[in-house]
């Protein structure tokens, strides 16, 4: 069975961390997740109470001048963990499963917003080397990609 640490930014989110838990967090072996402080809704205290058993970090932290650097950190953080890092914004769940054995370099999920469907990078295997770049709207650069069928981002 391949391992999956659990890699987000959250900041007032709280509201999200239950759905994520409950919708992949049988999957999860272990979680990085870092928030600017102070949230406002107890999303740290809810991610510790969520998530806080399992082997990584869910800390506040002054996040860098740019959110592919914060991205950057906690990818970094994740990958010591598990044979996989699973990237999630909180507002944008995954649905449906993810397989036990995983092998391809990095997976491209669908994501489902409105009615607009399109593949995004999720999924990276630790020793793949995957990058966020850009300052606002960043992406998550990796050469090689699959598809994961199995599940799908939630933006609606």
């Amino acid at each position: 069975m391949s391992t999956i640490a659990l890699a987000m930014l959250a900041y007032n989110e709280a509201r999200f961390l239950p759905i994520i838990a409950e919708n992949i967090g049988d999957r999860i072996s272990a979680a990085v997740i870092l928030s600017d402080p102070p949230d406002n809704d107890g999303t740290l205290d809810l991610a510790k109470s969520l998530f806080g058993h399992l082997p990584g970090e869910i800390a506040y932290r002054p996040w860098p001048d740019s959110a592919s650097a914060a991205r950057n950190e906690v990818l970094e953080k994740a990958r010591l963990l598990a044979d996989y890092v699973l990237w999630i914004d909180p507002d944008s769940p995954l649905e449906g499963t993810i397989p036990f054995k995983l092998v391809a370099p990095a997976y491209l999920v669908e994501t489902h917003a409105a009615t607009l469907r399109y593949w995004v990078t999720h999924l990276v295997r630790s020793d793949t080397p995957a990058r966020w770049v850009g300052r606002v709207h960043e992406y998550l650069e990796v050469a090689a990609n699959d598809r994961l069928t199995t599940a799908h981002i939630n933006r609606a």
